[in-house]
């Protein structure tokens, strides 16, 4: 058989890459199975080759039946469709249907295969023909089945035998896979038409048609349509496990209409369900009520907790995790929290990681409300409940929780004991030892930090990395102490390590620490760049799989843009690449779209602001853009438009995108400026909220200089621009760095006067 790609693989191996035994492919069911397995795993490990020469033996065989070379072709269509090469997959699931086709059920597959494939074509109107023609094959083998059985039923009456006849798939089930294929790719018009037919040809049942209309009416903005379709799927459901999906859906819906609470009705209709799955349904209902900013979860939450939830443990942990989330999303008092982590705490079936979560809240939120804290008890618990390798991790966890909320000797103390019981040069230990010495240097004792940095680099087995990173904070402290003679010896140590190092990543991320270090390394560090960039560029071109191109361009290019000012390399570099490189790259991962974010700001840096712009529109305007990538090219955008007195422009884009994607760490930034504009209007409450779904996009504490900015002035709007009512001990930001905010605030705020 000869692969799509112009190879042709055979039995014996003398043209083929892969070399296959032909005993080893005796038909027996095991032998069958395991193989199909085995291509269908290949196919998804982009293992195109190994996948295709297996198949190839497989239709090489004889007496092989129809269908089962139809799953073999299905197969090898998908690798098609892995590479891209779209038509060609639709091409080959059409073959794999006409062998199929005699089969009641496994016809379906590549029928499924060729629709999907000519969607990503895109060449939706024969989509359209290829799903319709599905329909009428599934509604021509169920009329025959039931042909068969009426004669089947004559067949017992007048000779006492019957011919079971083989159940064909319902043209309900045929239909709603349409459905969703459609939905899936943007087409929720022709989704809507077999979903239509699946609820038709299904009289009171087809509950995943029935929420694929929902789903379906909320594409299209039908939001009343689609709270009626999801409401409807719960009740004639029966309130099963199966409508669960559907709550999200209606919840939603209602949440775009304006309502702030669903019907009391609908909810209480969940006691004729099974109490399990009542528990279940009770968990995801209060999670997408608490999404949409609907107060009502609460509710919701504590009564089924009151009434159930000590029969359901798993269950009432996640309401619970909820609680304590929401709690310190809304910065409930300490108190509040602390009860809460208690609560947690004490759970029976608690696994380690939430109750380690619990843990650090109940020590964090403790220390703030004035509460006496006891880690040593927490130590004890967690060797008694978790076994003895647990105390280093949570000793680390618990000092980190400490050294936030401004807590040094107990951090100090609780560092000391994990390393204590940790392995020497354990990655516990390492992580300990480097926190310790953290901990040091924040509080200027350099000899000591410098110390701790020099025994974890030369413990055995630290990978060059984190080698590199010890070495280089050594001496940054040994110059800090003015040990400047064992500073050109922490440079020698590093210089030796470097030369070991093959990895780009590595050096550009050193590379970056050495700028942001003292002066007498900047200039080397320029220089390590470099080397970093020739060897990202190297590694590039050699990958055969576009996910690990796109990693290291992305890694690459954030080093170009934002650390190195060479914002126009990384612009002719995108531009030097042809179609089908940039289509080989193309994929709907946010790395894919965090890249495209990185190469806007690139234009916008290299003084192309007219490109940038266009560069940005045409990603937006693309229908093959994911809603969940946009963000990192829209929001981007929408900033520089404001920015540029282009307000109406900008604020239009950031409701866009976080309408599309509201919990996208991108979106913070959108929410702000949103927030913004309702204050400048006069809608402080509005203006609170979205200030809330700040935090709600990129979490709580971030990790960046630019989120805590961005968090800070959050919290400025949730408190009314009152500084005094904020809780800085739980923001563990400076008064002076607050302040700082609130005056770039004032400022963004008159961007809208």
């Amino acid at each position: 058989m000869n692969s799509p790609s112009g190879r042709f693989f055979c039995l014996n191996g003398e043209t083929g890459a892969v070399r296959m035994n032909h005993d080893s492919l005796v038909r027996n069911e095991s032998d069958w199975s395991a193989a199909l397995r085995r291509m269908g795993d290949n196919v998804q490990k982009r293992k195109f080759d190994e996948a295709l020469a297996e198949s190839n033996a497989w239709m090489s065989k004889p007496n092989m039946a129809s269908h089962d070379k139809g799953r073999v072709l299905a197969l090898v269509a998908d690798c098609e469709f892995k590479r891209g090469r779209y038509a060609e997959a639709g091409e080959i699931h059409l073959n794999a249907a006409a062998k199929s086709m005699e089969h009641p059920t496994l016809w379906l597959r590549p029928y499924v295969g060729c629709v999907r494939a000519l969607l990503k074509a895109p060449r939706v109107d024969e989509a359209l023909v290829m799903a319709r023609h599905a329909m009428a094959i599934a509604d021509a083998k169920m009329a025959e089945f039931d042909e068969s059985v009426r004669r089947a039923d004559q067949d017992l009456h007048v000779r006492a035998e019957i011919a079971t006849p083989a159940v064909p798939l319902r043209p309900s089930v045929v239909a709603t896979r349409m459905g969703f294929l459609f939905l899936q790719e943007g087409e929720p018009e022709a989704a809507k038409e077999f979903f239509q037919k699946a609820v038709s040809r299904a009289k009171g049942g087809a509950n995943r048609a029935r929420q694929g209309l929902a789903l379906a009416a909320m594409a299209k903005g039908e939001y009343e349509d689609a709270a009626k379709r999801s409401a409807d799927a719960i009740r004639l459901g029966r309130f099963r496990v199966k409508t669960i999906p559907a709550w999200s859906i209606h919840i939603s819906a209602c949440r775009q209409l304006g309502n702030w609470r669903i019907r009391e009705r609908l909810i209480k209709g969940l006691n004729q369900a099974p109490a399990g799955v009542r528990a279940r349904a009770t968990v995801s209902i209060a999670t997408e009520l608490r999404r949409n900013g609907m107060r009502q979860w609460r509710q919701v939450a504590d009564e089924w907790l009151a009434k159930e939830g000590a029969r359901f443990p798993r269950y009432e942990n996640d309401l619970l995790k909820l609680i304590l989330a929401s709690a310190k999303l809304d910065n409930v008092s300490a108190t509040i929290r602390r009860e809460t982590a208690a609560q947690l705490l004490r759970l029976r079936e608690i696994g380690f990681r939430d109750w380690l979560a619990a843990a650090k809240e109940s020590v964090r939120a403790g220390i703030l409300s004035g509460a006496s804290v006891d880690p040593d008890r927490l130590l004890r618990e967690a060797r008694n409940r978790y076994g003895d390798k647990t105390v280093p991790v949570v000793a680390h966890s618990l000092a980190l929780t400490c050294s936030l909320v401004k807590r040094s000797e107990l951090a100090r103390s609780l560092l000391g004991a994990g390393i204590a019981q940790a392995r020497a040069g354990s990655r516990q230990w390492s992580k300990s030892i480097w926190a310790l010495a953290r901990l040091e240097k924040e509080h200027k004792n350099h000899l000591e930090a410098a110390r701790l940095f020099k025994l974890f680099f030369e413990a055995q087995d630290v990978p060059a990395r984190f080698r590199l990173q010890a070495q280089l904070q050594w001496a940054q402290q040994l110059i800090e102490a003015g040990d400047a003679d064992a500073f050109w010896d922490a440079h020698e140590r590093m210089t030796q390590t470097l030369a070991s190092v093959q990895d780009p990543e590595i050096l550009m991320n050193f590379a970056r620490q050495t700028i942001f270090g003292p002066p007498e390394l900047k200039e080397w560090g320029r220089e390590i760049f470099l080397q970093g960039e020739a060897m990202a560029i190297a590694r590039f071109n050699a990958a055969a799989q576009p996910e690990a191109a796109l990693d290291v361009l992305f890694k690459l290019a954030r080093r170009q843009v934002v650390d190195f000012d060479r914002s126009s390399v990384a612009v002719k570099f995108w531009e030097d690449m042809d179609d089908v490189k940039r289509d080989w790259l193309w994929s709907a991962s946010s790395v894919f779209w965090e890249y495209m974010g990185c190469l806007f700001m690139a234009y916008l840096r290299s003084n192309a602001s007219a490109t940038a712009e266009e560069f940005a529109r045409s990603l937006l305007n693309d229908a093959a853009s994911p809603p969940s990538g946009l963000p990192y090219v829209g929001v981007p955008y929408a900033t520089y438009l404001i920015v540029h007195a282009r307000t109406e422009d900008g604020l239009a884009l950031c409701g866009k995108m976080a309408d599309g994607a509201p919990r996208n760490p991108a979106c913070a930034w959108a929410w702000y400026w949103l927030a913004l504009k309702s204050w400048s209007c006069g809608s402080i409450r509005e203006a609170k909220e979205r200030a809330q779904n700040v935090q709600g996009a990129q979490g709580l504490l971030p990790g960046t200089l630019d989120g805590q900015r961005l968090d800070a002035r959050a919290r400025l709007l949730s408190a009314e621009l009152d500084v005094s009512q904020i809780d800085l001990r739980s923001a563990e930001y400076a008064e002076s760095f607050v302040a700082e905010q609130l005056t770039q605030l004032r400022f963004d705020l008159g961007r809208f006067q």
